[in-house]
């Protein structure tokens, strides 16, 4: 039977199922948890004392680094969520796509960080002495580095999107996305400029955006999108969780242990 080639209604459809899963998926530190109640602890460094440490203070330094951008990109994409779209509804679903994929960017970012604690044997031993949570949280993340059992899906669903999408536009994809854009799409795509600057929106990249993406990153084409987007998704987040959690209590260890006020 012949395979219908794929469409950019397909890819649409799929950025929409991926807007419809951070919905669903990113509503704050305790998802998951019905019931657990958020709590915040707040610890003063000593600059003195943490520029005294060894290298592993930079690894640290850089690891709080990520866990702010996750932690903003994720409230920015909450926010975004919650009040009316500016412009064209399209383009409102664009901006929560837009903040998924610098979540992936940072992800990639972050998991080089984890690579290089693990490399630090002050920073490993102080894993050990974290919670049985925070180790498994730190399992999750070291299964994505080079050799361990979720690296290549690591590479393909996450460190794809960071290197083509997220912090870097790439140009033979782009030509690609957008041969087969033109082959099925009939409908008119917009480009709107003006002087105040929310209004702004190439509508014809977001639907290039979608097609590469969907199709020449995630290698998805036919059968169930909406599922497969959903299984990229899901494994995103997990890591997000994970680098988030590890993170936090990991910090605030090597903070209590090496520069506390």
């Amino acid at each position: 039977m012949r395979v219908s080639p794929f469409s950019p209604r397909q890819a649409a459809c799929a950025a929409g199922a991926a807007i419809r899963r951070a919905r669903a998926l990113n509503i704050g530190w305790e998802t998951g948890k019905a019931g657990r109640m958020r709590t915040t602890r707040t610890l003063y460094v000593n600059l003195d004392r943490l520029a005294l440490q060894s290298e592993g203070a930079s690894i640290v330094l850089r690891l709080m680094m990520v866990c702010n951008d996750l932690a903003f990109a994720n409230a920015a994409l909450r926010e975004l969520k919650e009040r009316e779209a500016p412009i064209a509804h399209r383009a409102h679903g664009a901006g929560v796509v837009y903040l998924l994929r610098m979540q992936m960017g940072h992800l990639s970012e972050g998991l080089s960080v984890i690579d290089d604690l693990t490399r630090d044997q002050g920073l490993t031993a102080l894993v050990e002495r974290c919670s049985q949570h925070a180790k498994n949280r730190f399992s999750e993340l070291t299964a994505c580095l080079k050799n361990g059992r979720n690296c290549k899906t690591f590479e393909s669903r996450v460190m794809r999107v960071r290197n083509t999408t997220a912090f870097h536009y790439d140009g033979k994809l782009v030509k690609r996305a957008l041969a087969d854009l033109a082959r099925t799409e009939t409908r008119p795509l917009s480009a709107t400029s003006s002087n105040d600057v929310g209004r702004v929106r190439f509508l014809v990249a977001d639907a290039v955006l979608d097609v590469l993406t969907v199709r020449h990153i995630w290698k998805i084409e036919g059968g169930d999108i909406r599922g497969r987007v959903d299984e990229v998704l899901d494994f995103g987040y997990r890591l997000f969780l994970a680098l988030l959690e590890f993170g936090q209590e990991f910090i605030m260890r090597y903070i209590e242990t090496n520069a506390a006020r």
